[in-house]
């Protein structure tokens, strides 16, 4: 499984104001991810995103607010739904033991004998800890992020192996 060059760090929300600035929603840690942000694509897709100079960032409640160079009202207006871009090497480095989502969508989950549960479709924020969406042939699994339940995460494989505990399997 490779890794993307490019990752979704938020989700506009809205216009903020009248001069182009734009509300976001983050997908990715305030203010790690937000601090050292250069230039932004935005977009559906990176491949179908425009390139955006960031001239300002401002950390509010539940979201970032970003002013973009050359992006007026009605460019943010219709930007709403669309996702903050940022190339991997723009953002702070990982401490060990931690992922970014993206990467851990598509992963293959097995058990601790080596069968296919089934592959990571979604990650969800749940406070304290998060869970992975985990669909098989059968079913769909909820699986908690944390270290007693995921036993082995290997990236270059694509795959994690999981020991749930009684009642989720």
């Amino acid at each position: 499984m490779g890794k993307g060059p490019w990752l979704a760090i938020g989700v506009v929300r809205r216009p903020h104001g009248v001069r182009g600035k734009i509300s976001v929603a983050p997908l990715a840690e305030v203010p790690g991810a937000f601090l050292s942000l250069e230039e932004v694509l935005l977009g559906e897709a990176p491949h179908q995103a425009r390139t955006y100079r960031v001239i300002r960032v401002q950390f509010m409640k539940e979201s970032v607010v970003l002013q973009l160079e050359g992006f007026p009202l009605q460019e943010a207006t219709r930007s709403v739904g669309a996702f903050l871009w940022v190339r991997r090497e723009q953002l702070p480095p990982l401490g060990e033991g931690e992922y970014y989502y993206q990467d851990l969508v598509g992963m293959v989950v097995m058990g601790p004998g080596g069968e296919q549960l089934g592959v990571v479709k979604a990650v969800l924020e749940t406070g304290d800890s998060h869970v992975l969406v985990c669909r098989g042939s059968q079913r769909e699994l909820l699986i908690p992020f944390v270290r007693g339940i995921i036993k082995e995460l290997d990236e270059k494989q694509g795959t994690m192996v999981v020991d749930l505990p009684e009642g989720l399997e």
